[in-house]
């Protein structure tokens, strides 16, 4: 069962040598990226209010959110702004670098590994469970909130939530760029099916 769970991944990081040599080199490179990205552009804003009304346009469900780290002040609203614009640029933008890799190490020497109906499940659960994470990290508001007893809470404020949006971007980044793929290779197959 564990080897049809793992033939039916999406896109496998190992599918070729030469595609395994880049996930294992674009992975870190990329999460390390988006990291300094937030971290930086958070110093370079210098109005949160402007910026959060323009993402407000984009996106109105993420008001609840900036209205309480409004409320909470200092640099977590700054740091969660940034977070949000980093991850509109990013997410996209690293899909389309990991696509064309893949279609140049991948798919272009007709390498690529079959999928099946488990592909399909995989995707499903994968969107369910990012779906909720970025629910958390980024839509979710704590009703109460008391800062003299933070708890896990704390992973919301500055400085720990730029860290945290980081990597659910990327990982949000990697799930996209393999339902994409998942899903094209389901519609449109080809390749080796011995995987």
């Amino acid at each position: 069962m564990k080897k049809r769970i793992q033939n039916a991944a999406p896109a496998r990081y190992d599918e070729t040598p030469s595609y395994r040599r880049f996930s294992t080199t674009f992975a870190p490179l990329a999460l390390t990226a988006v990291l300094i990205l937030v971290y930086t552009l958070t110093i370079f804003i210098d109005s949160p209010l402007s910026v959060s009304s323009k993402i407000l346009e984009m996106l109105p469900i993420l008001e609840g959110r900036i209205e309480f780290l409004e409320k909470v002040g200092g640099y977590s609203e700054i740091g969660y702004v940034a977070a949000v614009m980093v991850g509109l640029i990013m997410v996209p933008l690293l899909v389309a670098i990991n696509a064309f890799f893949y279609w140049r190490l991948v798919l272009v020497p007709r390498k690529n590994m079959s999928v099946n109906l488990i592909t399909l499940a995989i995707i499903a659960n994968g969107f369910i469970v990012f779906g909720v994470l970025v629910w958390i990290v980024f839509v979710s508001v704590p009703h109460l909130y008391d800062p003299s007893k933070a708890g896990l809470r704390v992973v919301l404020f500055w400085p720990i939530f730029p860290a945290l949006a980081s990597g659910v971007i990327y990982l949000v980044a990697e799930m996209a760029f393999r339902a994409l793929i998942g899903l094209l290779k389901f519609i449109l197959p080809h390749g080796d099916s011995s995987g």
